[in-house]
């Protein structure tokens, strides 16, 4: 016999057997662009760190070192141009569940450190052009392709001064940081899930204003190293 609760269920059904395909095709550009984002980013932090342990020296002692730095430069770049795909992938911009009674520390820190990330994916690319391709590096070590080495729109001063250079130097610490503390927290949620009663440690509990005010802690977090720089530079 069929019920009017079980029609009722026909329509709901179709549609979210309807949307798997749309959120199988998210769910894989989320992970690619993730996979390809975290190294990539990592990768470029490394070169740079190894780029600075190189000689400034003219002639053929400088060569290996503008290669460094030009590939720096080129996967700093590129990362830029991925990080919208991840954001749309991610569509952070969807509603989601607001938890009502008191949240858990590691969700809340969870939250902080993803946005974090994600300014810091923007602000690091953006700050590294800015700074190499005016002032006192213009013109060294060109990005491996054909685009053009100036940012457009920006004052002269503001990219060759010491507060640019500080804030993007002091970026790679801030987010090599965060990508530790979101590295620490996926491995703790893969520990919990194969213990079949997993103990907690940490039994913080806090508001759901933590949950709320959670991305734009994680955005206060470039804003106030901004201010250190432009303070100690």
């Amino acid at each position: 016999m069929v019920t009017n609760q079980d029609t009722d269920r026909k329509p709901v059904q179709a549609a979210s057997r309807a949307a798997r395909p749309g959120r199988r095709l998210l769910r894989l550009a989320e992970r690619t662009f993730h996979w390809i984002l975290a190294p990539g980013l990592v990768l470029a932090i490394g070169i740079s760190e190894y780029g600075n342990l190189l000689p400034y020296a003219a002639g053929r002692e400088a060569a290996w070192t503008v290669t460094i730095y030009g590939l720096h430069k080129t996967v700093g770049l590129a990362m830029l141009f991925l990080v919208p795909g991840l954001a749309i992938a991610l569509r952070p911009w969807r509603r989601r569940a607001v938890p009502t009674g008191r949240v858990g520390w590691a969700p809340v820190l969870d939250r902080v450190v993803f946005w974090g990330l994600m300014v810091g994916a923007f602000v690091i690319p953006v700050s590294g052009p800015i700074l190499h391709g005016m002032g006192p590096g213009w013109g060294y070590a060109p990005v491996w392709w054909g685009l053009p080495n100036r940012v457009p729109f920006v004052p002269e001063r503001l990219a060759a001064g010491p507060v640019t250079r500080d804030f993007h130097i002091q970026s790679f610490w801030l987010f090599s940081a965060l990508a530790i503390t979101h590295v620490i927290l996926a491995c703790r949620v893969w520990l919990m899930r194969r213990q079949p009663s997993p103990r907690r440690w940490i039994r913080l509990r806090l508001p759901p204003l933590a949950h709320r005010l959670a991305p734009l802690i994680g955005a206060a977090l470039w804003v106030g190293l901004a201010i250190y720089s432009w303070t100690t530079a």
